[in-house]
């Protein structure tokens, strides 16, 4: 008789869990024989929504509240958060920022830029074509992409700053 055992492993796609399920599935069928028939099944890890995110300031480390943030830029590889206290580098790609941060209140709205939807105070066409929104409460100004024009305009209706 061949006995199935399926196991459910909660993990991202990645070199590290591929070689954590073909360890899984040795040690199972070691254990309960070579007959055994096992069956693994991959589901998503759900995105984990940040409490904390972690800046350094000169030799100290702060934890920032994600809901200090107004929005974020990629910098190499890495990104820098705006607050109201000023700015800071974060030690992380601006995709994995994003990946902690809830989607329900943060938009990527271009390749290099994260915004707080809550806190767009509106957006402009500069002389160029070009499309930016401006954040408050310090009014920096955050471009946007082509693709993105459409979804600020239906958020936020006919612009709101002078040109």
């Amino acid at each position: 008789m061949v006995e199935t055992i399926q196991v459910v492993i909660q993990a991202e796609d990645s070199p590290l869990s591929q070689e954590l399920e073909h360890r899984i599935r040795n040690a199972i069928v070691g254990f309960a024989g070579p007959n055994a028939s096992v069956r693994l099944t991959r589901v998503a890890v759900p995105s984990p929504v940040a409490k904390g995110i972690a800046v350094r300031i000169g030799r100290r480390v702060r934890i920032l509240d994600p809901r200090e943030i107004l929005h974020a830029r990629s910098q190499d590889d890495h990104c820098v958060v705006a607050t109201d206290e000023g700015s800071f580098v974060v030690r992380c790609s601006l995709s994995r920022l994003e990946s902690f941060l809830d989607p329900g209140r943060w938009a990527r709205v271009h390749r290099g830029h994260l915004v707080r939807v809550d806190r767009i105070d509106g957006w402009r066409i500069l002389s160029g074509g070009a499309m930016v929104i401006r954040m408050r409460p310090q009014g920096d100004e955050v471009p946007v992409s082509r693709s993105r024009r459409s979804w600020v305009k239906a958020l936020m209706g006919k612009p709101k700053l002078a040109g």
